[in-house]
């Protein structure tokens, strides 16, 4: 199965898990959340370098849209990074 990255704004972390958790319940199991338990970023852990190096890895980005991932000046930065790489 492939990378999946998920990006999402930190102020939705229970969208994204709920999220996560439908794709882990239809066989995903690549699945990058960061504060994922099995998959997340540890404390201590570079945590923009990890997500650049999952975002480069992942065979998909999925973009968890609210009004606060718009207002994510790293999150847009993230989106243009994933297109960039197709």
């Amino acid at each position: 199965m492939p990378n999946i990255f998920i990006s999402y704004s930190s102020l939705d972390n229970a969208p994204a898990e709920r999220f996560k958790q439908w794709l882990d319940e239809r066989g995903f199991e690549q699945i990058f959340l960061d504060f994922g338990r099995y998959h997340g970023i540890p404390p201590g852990e570079g945590w923009e370098r990890r997500r650049y190096s999952e975002l480069n890895n992942a065979a998909a980005v999925v973009l968890l849209l609210s009004r606060r991932w718009f207002d994510s000046k790293r999150l847009f930065a993230e989106s243009t990074h994933a297109r960039a790489l197709g």
